[in-house]
């Protein structure tokens, strides 16, 4: 969320093969800031496995800017880590609400990593996953076990009701995830 809503910021979204370049730049601006942080914090006991995941963590974020640039821009990109009912956090949209989200009787806490307009102005929800597509994806539910976007796009729309929510999707953003 650091990385995109500085990418924001600087008018580097959505991402484009003009705005590339500019954005792998950025990318390893933060990336060295916020590693570095971690690392300070964390004092990680064997440095050069530290160094490795690291190299190998930033590799995998440039491919996943790669990918986005190469897609064409299908909706503007407008918060990233939106919580509700969740206690207030830098790492948090600056749109984000300390309330929880009510969802009939239910009252619903989360942060949704991405929030898009989509061109006839309704939102797409996107929770980016890092692990492998289920072999039963295929955008299904797998039984009501998979809900997170489905919940996501109502409590959008309950916290904001002047929008319509009409996209909820999963992205597996990683190499490994595919």
């Amino acid at each position: 969320s650091v990385l995109l809503r500085a990418l924001r910021n600087e008018g580097l979204l959505p991402l484009d093969t003009q705005r590339l370049a500019p954005a792998l730049r950025r990318l390893t601006e933060v990336f060295a800031r916020v590693s570095g942080a971690f690392e300070e914090a964390l004092a990680p006991a064997v440095p050069v496995l530290w160094a490795q995941e690291m190299h190998e963590l930033r590799a995998e974020l440039a491919s996943w800017l790669r990918r986005e640039a190469g897609q064409s821009p299908q909706a503007l990109p407008l918060h990233f880590e939106l919580a509700f009912g969740l206690p207030a956090s830098e790492a948090n949209d600056e749109a984000s609400r300390a309330e929880p989200a009510a969802i009939g009787p239910y009252l619903v806490r989360g942060a949704i990593d991405l929030v898009e307009q989509c061109a006839d102005g309704t939102l797409r929800v996107t929770d980016h996953k890092t692990g492998r597509v289920p072999s039963a994806s295929n955008g299904d539910l797998q039984g009501g076990t998979s809900l997170q976007r489905v919940l996501y796009g109502m409590a959008l729309e309950a916290l904001f009701p002047q929008h319509r929510v009409s996209e909820g999707r999963l992205y597996y953003c990683t190499e490994r995830g595919g």
